[in-house]
């Protein structure tokens, strides 16, 4: 048998975004990332983002995901890619 993967919409923020915001103006990281912060699960580094779910770290080019049941994930800018398009792209 073969199976599709169901369609999922996410949130994502690109590492680099992340880090910059993180830096230089907090209140432009999303509210999730922000929240993961405070409650201990992701922390901040000079090029990098650690997850605490496991011992991720997400690098620049990296997108951090967050999923339908709230946990972030790392996934390459490929193949984020290859899994992901923008409800922007979608609509138009």
């Amino acid at each position: 048998q073969q199976f599709r993967k169901k369609p999922v919409t996410v949130e994502a923020v690109l590492v680099t975004d992340a880090l910059r915001a993180a830096a230089r103006a907090w209140a432009d990281l999303p509210s999730w990332l922000s929240e993961a912060y405070e409650h201990g699960d992701v922390i901040f580094a000079r090029d990098a983002v650690h997850l605490y779910r496991g011992t991720v770290v997400a690098e620049r080019g990296d997108w951090l995901v967050r999923d339908v049941d709230g946990s972030i994930g790392r996934c390459s800018g490929e193949a984020f890619a290859a899994t992901y398009v923008s409800s922007d792209q979608e609509r138009g």
